[in-house]
């Protein structure tokens, strides 16, 4: 069974249980705002942030890139609460493609972010006092493209240079391979892997369709399995009521997206805010009101998921009931997966 429980354990000490579904904080996609007392402008998602970030004890992340340009307000102030604190190098920050969540199309232009802005933005917040439980990404800005062996030298290089930081190594397609990863690839090179705490996967490069990409998961979950590596996979962009089970069904483990931002989680299903306030609250609610309890309610059910993940995981009758509203859309879902998914049948 390629679904499976278990825990990350950090290199400070702490421990956290697997599967892990991170609320991710990003500016991109959402317009600004510059509140009375101050004069640098803050992304609306800084909003979300002051209203969730104090109960956030499990996991939460945020892009290095945001933190290097003040796009939101002392952040650090929530870093202390939560077990894992994730960096993104600023990838998806510095794509010029713009977010299309709900159609709504804002012009982007990412401003410039350097390795070696990274490495500052890091250096700082490694000097906290006591110590951040800190996981961190490579810059894959600066190897996409580049063969693996390349992506992994530049890795361990940064890595180094912080050795009591959690280390995620997030693969990237190259020229030779196209615009997805190849499983004999990862499995070529896997005895290199090892030194990674856990092994990254950009949703949007695993396939061109929903169940390619988890055909491509099954494969290098297998393909790491077999060379001994344990490292959980990590899902880039793949953070969704309806998607993460089947993530999680073909062997990853943690989970990442901003899709909690743009929508609201209702009945098993992400709406539309606005459809939210009508569902919940009713047609004369503020919308300010209506996206603070919006915010409030997708990182309760985001527990709840990710606690019905693990007892599914832990669980051998396989017992789909634990999803609720959704089990006959997951049992479902599961039998397309194990006749099409190669590597569920050997998982």
């Amino acid at each position: 069974m390629l679904a499976r429980a278990g825990s990350f354990r950090h290199r400070l000490g702490g421990t956290v249980d697997l599967p892990l579904l991170v609320p991710s904080f990003t500016s991109k996609g959402f317009r600004t705002y510059r509140p009375a007392d101050q004069t640098t402008p803050l992304s609306q998602v800084n909003r979300a942030l002051e209203i969730v970030g104090g109960s956030l004890q499990e996991s939460l992340l945020l892009s290095a890139y945001d933190l290097h340009h003040g796009h939101f307000d002392r952040p650090e102030r929530h870093f202390a609460a939560a077990s894992l604190v994730f960096i993104d190098s600023g990838g998806y920050e510095l794509s010029p493609v713009p977010d299309a969540f709900d159609g709504r199309y804002f012009e982007y232009r990412p401003k410039e972010f350097s390795l070696d802005d990274y490495v500052a933005v890091l250096r700082r917040l490694t000097r906290i006092e006591p110590p951040l439980p800190l996981a961190i990404t490579n810059f894959d800005s600066a190897t996409r493209n580049t063969p693996i062996l390349e992506q992994i030298d530049a890795a361990q290089s940064l890595f180094e240079q912080f050795p009591r930081c959690a280390h995620i190594f997030l693969l990237k397609p190259h020229t030779e391979t196209g615009s997805r990863i190849h499983v004999d690839e990862v499995l070529a090179n896997a005895q290199r892997l090892h030194p990674f705490d856990a092994i990254g996967l950009t949703e949007d490069e695993l396939g061109k369709n929903l169940l390619e990409k988890l055909n491509l998961v099954g494969g290098i979950r297998l393909a790491l399995d077999d060379a001994g590596i344990q490292s959980p996979i990590h899902i880039f962009g793949g953070l969704d009521p309806l998607t993460t089970p089947l993530f999680f069904f073909a062997g990853a483990q943690i989970f990442d997206g901003v899709s909690w931002l743009h929508y609201s989680y209702h009945g098993g299903h992400a709406v539309r805010p606005e459809a939210y306030g009508v569902l919940e609250l009713g047609i004369e609610s503020p919308l300010d009101h209506v996206l603070g309890l919006s915010c409030d309610n997708n990182i309760a059910v985001l527990r709840r998921l990710a606690t019905a993940l693990r007892e599914f995981a832990l669980d051998d009758s396989r017992d789909f009931a634990v999803f609720g509203e959704n089990e006959g859309v997951f049992k479902k879902a599961y039998g397309t997966m194990s006749a099409k998914i190669r590597a569920l049948g050997r998982g």
